[in-house]
């Protein structure tokens, strides 16, 4: 049966290696992790001094090689845990507090560590421990000792502490990378606390074998969670900082995370909505639980208020791509969708007037002739332009000219129906199609509209000015199969009989004009 001599020799040795296969590891994933990379590394490294010097401590048998061994192991032992907690604050976000100077001041308890167990200042009164079964070093623990053991419990409880804060923040997908980090604080802690306390069998130092401990649990990490590779990016940085609103649901549908920015959007998100299915937070019919649930398509957008979101959710996976949830982003559209608005009406409106340009007119106008002959509708057009509107513009000038435009797109507006479309043919030239509407209330509301023009008048500056305009009607009924543009050619010709005929009247197409009821729907 091999001795304990042998064992904890072994145990060493396992240890320098976990320590340089972590190490080795992290050093090539600088270029990805940075200086969180280049701690870990460095906190390994220092870890295969220690385990190397321990290794050489156990198998000495005087007490000068034991004390030459154990000045060794301080090289690496007083820089272990400063890395290490260096490692833990750029992996939980807070890379940006760290200062070159700051960086530095972690390492002066350090150095000053190691002066003093080179200059026999630290292991006071050391000798050989009685009634063990090799050579094991006893010695009293002063000031400095205290100091170099509480600096190093301080970097590793506060490593612990920023692990769990990070396996309790992290998104499900990076909650073990978080644990490997967490358990490989915690066991050194066990190992340095039971050796300090003196309660370690022959008062061994039980570090190595809790950093083996550890490096089992980190070469899970490196093989399996593609630590440092797919890094669980800070949560104080990224998720809580992020300008977009962030929901993060489980496969069951249920809430499990947000940040500040989701809940501006969203009220009614609070801390006791997490664990709670989309439809109870959201309600039954809002677009964001059909999404959630998987009804409606993946990428929409929403009204919120004054504001319109864009929602798009994306799979939420763990390293092994399995889905572990949904993340639903939400980004403010409105500025957006009010410039597509925008560029819409640029493209279909008239910029001076804001109805219909005539592209836009035609369209909507070839949708509804096929519509009244598949619903079996009359369907009728008013065609007219102003009187003397050249004149305006000659004597007045051009900005008169669209006061008089805008006006009378207003005081017809108002007569028309939210059904009707208005547009403008060009210059002083409009049209208004009439749905469902046959040539005699056409007629009826063309003579209503010369009339209200007739009557009415603009006021510009100091000016006023009177106008009237000649009408032009036509129409198709479902005995006809009529093209858009043969229906203005003959309300064009109308009014072209109107201005033969004086101006300010109205005149009917009477081509192929067949004898209905008079309807205006």
């Amino acid at each position: 049966m091999p001795s304990i001599r042998i064992i904890l020799i072994s145990i060493n040795v396992v240890s320098t290696v976990f320590a340089a296969y972590a190490s080795i590891n992290a050093w090539n994933r600088r270029e990805k992790a940075g200086l969180m990379a280049t701690f870990l590394s460095l906190s390994m490294a220092a870890t295969i001094i220690y385990a190397v010097g321990y290794t050489m401590e156990l198998a000495s048998n005087t007490l000068p090689q034991i004390l030459f061994w154990v000045k060794v192991e301080h090289l690496g032992i007083e820089f272990i845990s400063p890395c290490w907690l260096l490692f833990t604050l750029c992996l939980s976000g807070r890379q940006k507090m760290l200062s070159p100077n700051r960086m530095a001041s972690f390492f002066i308890i350090p150095v000053i560590m190691i002066i003093m167990v080179i200059t026999n200042h630290y292991h006071l009164d050391p000798h050989l421990t009685p009634n063990a079964p090799f050579p094991t070093l006893t010695y009293t623990r002063g000031f400095m000792a205290w100091l170099g053991i509480g600096y190093v419990g301080f970097c590793l409880v506060m490593s612990l502490i920023f692990f769990t804060m990070m396996y309790l923040q992290a998104a499900p997908a990076f909650r073990n990378q978080a644990l490997i980090f967490a358990l490989g604080s915690f066991f050194p802690l066990v190992g340095m606390i039971l050796t300090a306390t003196n309660e370690s069998l022959y008062h061994l130092d039980l570090a190595p074998l809790s950093m083996s401990i550890s490096g089992i649990f980190f070469i899970i990490g490196f093989r399996r969670l593609q630590i440092l590779d797919i890094m669980p990016l800070a949560r104080d940085v990224v998720f809580e900082g992020i300008q977009d609103g962030v929901l993060v649901f489980d496969n069951e549908g249920r809430l499990v995370d947000f940040n500040p920015q989701a809940k501006s959007i969203f009220p009614e998100v609070v801390d006791r909505s997490i664990g709670l299915q989309a439809a109870a937070v959201f309600g039954d019919d809002s677009p964001l639980t059909k999404m959630v649930q998987g009804t409606v398509q993946e990428n929409n957008t929403f009204p919120k208020g004054k504001s319109i979101y864009r929602c798009n959710m994306l799979p939420l996976q763990d390293s092994q791509k399995k889905c572990v949830g949904k993340v639903v982003t939400l980004q403010d559209y409105t500025e957006t969708e009010t410039m597509v608005r925008q560029l819409k009406d640029l493209a279909t409106m008239d910029f001076l007037t804001g109805i219909c340009n005539r592209r836009y007119f035609y369209e909507l106008a070839d949708k509804e002739i096929a519509r009244s002959e598949r619903l079996n509708k009359p369907l009728s057009l008013i065609l007219f332009d102003l009187d003397e509107f050249k004149l305006i513009n000659d004597t007045l000038g051009h900005t008169a000219g669209d006061a008089v435009l805008k006006f009378v797109v207003t005081i017809i507006s108002q007569r028309l129906r939210k059904y009707d479309i208005f547009g403008r043919f060009g210059g002083d030239e409009f049209l208004i199609l009439l749905p469902e509407t046959d040539i005699t209330a056409a007629q009826v509301l063309a003579e209503e509209i010369r009339n209200m023009l007739e009557t009415s008048e603009v006021h510009f500056e100091d000016q006023i000015i009177k106008t009237s305009g000649s009408f032009g009607v036509a129409s198709i009924d479902f005995h006809q199969t009529t093209p858009f543009e043969d229906l203005v050619r003959r309300a064009d010709k109308a009014v072209y009989m109107a201005k033969d005929s004086g101006r300010n009247r109205v005149c009917v197409d009477n081509t192929n004009l067949l004898s209905v009821e008079s309807k205006r729907i």
